[in-house]
């Protein structure tokens, strides 16, 4: 129970971090406490039964064996729900951060290429007609590459791309 209590307070903190490093911090740390939780598992199904038992049997302190067991399984119950909310939560924060950070550059990209929009001499004459169409010919392949490469942004920011999350 000490154990469960100890833990508790990891899945109840809702540190929401503003950048993609202190996500992948706050995943990984999640990922080392769902790995301890489902390492202590088997051990916590073994007290919770031994309590049963020894409830059912008719032990001298069964009421409050009773009150024991029924603490405990509330309180992994707790933890682990907790444990899902937080691993869903982390993972929309992710998925978040990284929308905002290929928007960012997508803004960049735009702005790099939109600089020639503002030419004067757009259709004064063939040639210079002929460049702006090869140029937004060429920002289009870009833009076009670009969205090729946004898996995450594609899929409305649910798709797990591989760089979506830390292992």
């Amino acid at each position: 129970m000490a154990w469960v209590q100890k833990k508790l307070p990891l899945v109840d903190t809702q540190d929401d971090s503003q950048s993609l490093s202190n996500l992948w911090h706050l995943q990984e740390k999640h990922q080392n406490l769902e790995r301890e939780t489902s390492s202590h598992e088997a051990l916590i199904q073994a007290v919770v039964d031994t309590g049963h038992k020894l409830v059912q049997t008719g032990h001298v302190a069964t009421h409050h064996t009773a009150a024991q067991v029924q603490q405990l399984e509330d309180a992994v119950g707790h933890l682990w729900a907790g444990a899902a909310w937080q691993r869903q939560r982390l993972q929309q924060a992710w998925e978040a951060q990284q929308f905002l950070m290929e928007l960012l550059e997508a803004e960049s990209r735009l702005a790099e290429q939109g600089c020639f929009l503002g030419v004067e001499n757009m259709g004064q004459s063939a040639e210079a007609t002929q460049a702006c169409l090869w140029q937004l010919e060429a920002t289009r392949r870009d833009l076009e590459g670009f969205g090729r490469q946004q898996p995450c942004r594609r899929a409305g920011g649910t798709q797990k791309a591989p760089r979506c999350l830390p292992g």
